[in-house]
């Protein structure tokens, strides 16, 4: 096998219980986590079952190089960590982790070698021979973890595997899974219904909605760029307004919101007319309303103010409709009904072609 392919799924589709997947593909290199969420429903872990190969699947699934669609999942070079972890209960966390390694072509020594390399990197060497009743809920998930990165895979399926971990010990347990993974050349893929967490894990996300794959970028390029409405939504864009494309050249667009005129990141196939703006709240600058509020931006009424430690969060309605706004600068209390003016810092945003695009985006 060719170590140095990771994992490549290419126009997979699926059904598994009443859920489908519909036409995934997108490609994970060695040593990278492609974090996917979405919407309960939406399909993420019946594609993580059809990799592992749980269910039937067509189209093709690739692992170092080698096309593994039609293996059974035993044979697969993977290895799969579940949100409830199944220790056995009758056997001690060194046996738990040992039966990850049932292979017979494992020479004993060696195999215990690779057991406790397996124990002291998850952190549970301490516990070896104690039963899974006595674990804590990261240590059983750390048990889990150990005994899947023992087996050596190529790849690695994560579905939800901090969910039921107290939260204290879940900084930790995924600084350790990122660090394993890069090290150890792993492509791996974690899903989870936690944005922040998709965020600190993923050197790529992919968002779900109903068995697609809407959108696959860097952590930064998804927040910043959404390709629809549906992933700036998802991803808490708070402010997704109508605007006119007037002309696209360079990867920038230029165009009107209201009364406003803005030059913002663009594809370069985005269409001149409607279409949607999606603008950071940090993107937009408030100053108070003096006589030259018609030389720096449009004026807004505030209709709410909220102090949130670091910064302050202002909502304002505008000619565009309402719009919330982050300050971290000056924290001081924006009266309710005062008027502001704002503007958008230089080439912040990004266009949405509306109606929004149902294309798959690979990665």
């Amino acid at each position: 096998m060719d170590s140095t392919a990771g994992l490549t799924v290419a126009d997979v589709s699926v059904q598994f219980d009443d859920v489908a997947v519909h036409g995934v593909s997108f490609h994970v290199d060695p040593g990278r986590i492609l974090a996917i969420i979405g919407p309960s429903g939406c399909g993420k872990s019946t594609l993580l079952q059809a990799i592992a190969g749980v269910a039937p699947a067509s189209g093709t699934i690739e692992m170092a190089g080698v096309d593994v669609s039609s293996w059974p999942p035993e044979r697969r070079p993977s290895a799969t960590v579940f949100q409830q972890p199944a220790l056995f209960t009758h056997m001690s966390v060194r046996e738990n982790i040992a039966f990850g390694l049932d292979d017979a072509s494992v020479p004993r020594e060696r195999s215990r070698e690779l057991v406790d390399l397996a124990m002291v990197t998850m952190g549970v060497d301490t516990v070896a021979e104690s039963s899974p009743s006595e674990l804590s809920g990261g240590q059983i998930q750390r048990a889990a973890l150990a005994r899947a990165l023992v087996r050596r895979p190529q790849v690695l399926l994560l579905d939800e595997p901090l969910s039921h971990v107290e939260p204290a010990l879940k900084r930790d347990i995924r600084t350790d899974i990122v660090r394993n993974v890069h090290r150890r050349g792993v492509a791996a893929v974690y899903v989870t219904h936690d944005l922040s967490e998709a965020f600190t894990v993923g050197d790529a996300v992919g968002v779900m909605r109903s068995g697609q794959i809407e959108q696959i970028a860097t952590p930064i390029d998804l927040y910043r760029r959404p390709a629809s409405r549906f992933v700036a939504d998802f991803l808490g864009q708070e402010n997704v307004v109508p605007c006119d494309v007037t002309r696209v050249e360079h990867q920038y667009a230029t165009l009107r919101v209201g009364s406003i005129s803005l030059k913002v990141p663009a594809r370069a196939d985005t269409p001149v007319g409607p279409a949607l703006v999606a603008v950071p709240p940090e993107a937009i600058q408030l100053d108070d309303v003096d006589d030259t509020a018609a030389i720096f931006g449009s004026v807004g009424q505030v209709i709410a103010w909220s102090f949130l430690g670091e910064k302050a969060r202002v909502e304002i309605e505008s000619e565009v409709g309402t719009l919330v706004v982050y300050e971290w600068d000056s924290v001081r209390p924006r009266p309710i009904g005062s008027h502001v003016t704002f503007t958008v810092k230089p080439r912040r945003g990004w266009v949405i072609p509306q109606p929004y695009s149902e294309t798959v985006v690979s990665g």
